[in-house]
Parts: structure tokens; C-alpha cells; sequence
């Protein structure tokens, strides 16, 4: 299969979930990936998409947090052909920005990732989003390409995709360029990738 078909045939099942539908997926995507966040002992900070539209939920991940303080937030903020994350403390710190999608506000801390390049352990998580995915760990993104060059300059982050179970294809020609993650989680698996 080829990856534009991949990815026309996951946002089309994407978009026709129901509100209902979506909303008992999302809970149990936050379930899963809160057990999967939880086994990592040190974990500090989240980078995490915010979510829009069809996406996989991560509004309700960035709340929880900001409510128990359990993770340090930081959220992108589309700069030209880059993007970086910024440090938020609360949802009012988030606008509507790039294409509509919510951004931290100018004023919110640049999140600089270098301190944790050094530790052995994974002390910081890349929430990654994406249209199509394999079990092996293919990923096809929007074509942007935003995560790609974010994670080729700090590939040390544990990379966790989400997205819907129907998103994940046996195989699909492969995105070169779309940096696999470590794991993926849905509503009904956690998947580890085997390097």
C-alpha cells in the first residue's frame, strides 16, 4: 500500500468516529499510555502535540499533569519550517496558533531539551502524533515533517506515538524521513518496537 493511501484511509476513519466512539478510544488511550508513562521511574517532562479535529486525544494527558504537577508540559510552537516547545503551566497559557492548531503564548519558556542528553536514564517523553503507523514502527506524519527534524536534533526523548488501533496498517512504503517511535499505544495495545 501506498503511504497517501495509508493516510487518506486513517483520517477518513478518524473523521467518521462518532463523538461517542471517540470519547470511550481516548479514555482508554489515556489509560494505557498513563501505565506506560507510570514505568518510566523518571520522568520529568512531556513534549506532547496538542491535540485538534479527529487527533488522539492529549488534552485530557496535558491537563492531568497541570492539575497534579506529576510532569513538566512543554507544547510546540510552529516557527517557520521548525518547531519548538515551550513550557506551559496552565491551559491559559495555550492560543489558537498555527492553522488553528492551540500554541503556547510568546511569554512561555523555551523548553531546551540538552540538560536531559546526558542522564542515562529516559527523563523526558515526546508524544508524537501521526496518520498511519505499522507494528513495526513506521510512521507516515502529516508530511510536515515538524517531528522529523525536531527528534533527528534530540533523538535522546522516549518516542510514543498514540493514535487509533484502525491506524495501525500490516505495511505501507515506507516514509524514509518519519523518525519511528519506541512504542505506540491505542485503546487496546501497547506496542514496544523492536530496533
Amino acid at each position: 500500500m501506498k503511504k497517501e493511501e495509508a493516510r487518506r484511509i486513517a483520517k477518513a476513519e478518524r473523521d467518521s468516529l462518532t463523538a461517542e466512539q471517540k470519547s470511550v478510544y481516548d479514555r482508554a488511550i489515556q489509560d494505557n499510555l498513563r501505565q506506560v508513562l507510570k514505568s518510566f521511574e523518571g520522568l520529568k517532562r512531556i513534549y506532547t502535540y496538542v491535540s485538534t479535529g479527529s487527533e488522539a486525544d492529549t488534552l485530557g494527558l496535558i491537563k492531568e499533569s497541570l492539575d497534579t504537577g506529576a510532569y513538566e508540559i512543554a507544547v510546540p510552537k510552529v516557527a517557520g519550517k521548525r518547531m519548538d516547545f515551550h513550557i506551559i503551566s496552565s491551559m491559559e497559557d495555550l492560543r489558537s496558533g498555527y492553522i488553528g492548531i492551540l500554541e503556547p503564548l510568546d511569554s512561555c519558556p523555551f523548553a531546551i531539551g540538552a540538560e536531559y542528553k546526558e542522564m542515562k536514564e529516559r527523563v523526558s517523553a515526546v508524544i508524537m502524533p501521526g496518520l498511519a503507523f505499522t507494528a513495526g514502527g513506521k510512521r507516515c506524519g502529516y508530511g510536515g515533517g515538524y517531528y522529523d527534524r525536531f527528534l533527528s536534533l534530540e533523538n535522546w526523548h522516549l518516542k510514543i506515538a498514540v493514535c487509533y488501533s484502525f491506524q495501525i496498517f500490516d505495511d505501507f512504503d515506507n516514509c524514509a524521513y518519519d523518525v519511528r517511535p519506541d512504542m505506540i499505544v491505542t485503546e487496546d495495545r501497547i506496542i514496544h518496537i523492536s530496533e
